[in-house]
């Protein structure tokens, strides 16, 4: 059995976790950042108006409203706000920006209005063409991050979408899905 080196398996573990989520999304994670709560007057930073409604709109179609919030209830739009004023540096703040111009600018072209005036399926068919295109791949992704994280570290997310103990109980590593019904946050 090969022994490590604390150099090598630190290398393993970035890789490890580098591959699941970005350097922002980490340090906001790390730095205890939270979504900030929906129902809250909260000030934007970064993005103007047209770009909330944007935002709020991809963020919507990715984590729609079903039986539970989806992401505009959970408050991650705000935290796309937050995330680019504080976490991202300026280049990659104006790439995502410029990348969602873009974005808008072809949806406007494509079917007349702005993707938060579209309705439902083109904006599924608009972020489907985005996610497969070479152009729109970059921004895909990264919003989908941004939605998935902000609405997996909200109160939303972590309480009523998974399910939450504050004081967990005894642990059973093997207990049928059944009998669980939902993840655990």
């Amino acid at each position: 059995m090969a022994v490590l080196s604390r150099r090598e398996a630190l290398a393993r573990i970035s890789l490890l976790v580098g591959g699941s989520l970005s350097a922002p999304a980490l340090a906001g994670l790390a730095g205890g950042c939270r979504a900030p709560d929906a129902r809250s007057t909260y000030t934007w930073i970064t993005l103007d108006k047209s770009e909330q409604e944007l935002v709020a709109a991809i963020c919507e179609a990715i984590i729609p409203e079903t039986d539970t919030p989806g992401a505009a209830a959970a408050g991650v739009p705000q935290f796309v706000d937050l995330m680019l004023s504080r976490w991202h540096t300026d280049e990659e703040r104006e790439s995502l920006m410029t990348a969602l111009d873009r974005f808008d600018a072809q949806c406007v072209s494509a079917y007349g209005v702005s993707f938060a005036a579209c309705e439902p399926g083109q904006q599924n068919e608009a972020l489907r063409d985005a996610a497969s295109g070479t152009e729109g791949r970059d921004m895909f992704r990264r919003m989908k991050e941004l939605t998935v994280v902000g609405y997996y570290t909200s109160e939303f997310g972590a309480t009523v979408e998974l399910q939450h103990l504050e004081v967990p109980g005894v642990f059973d590593g093997c207990v049928p899905f059944s009998e669980i019904g939902k993840s655990w946050a």
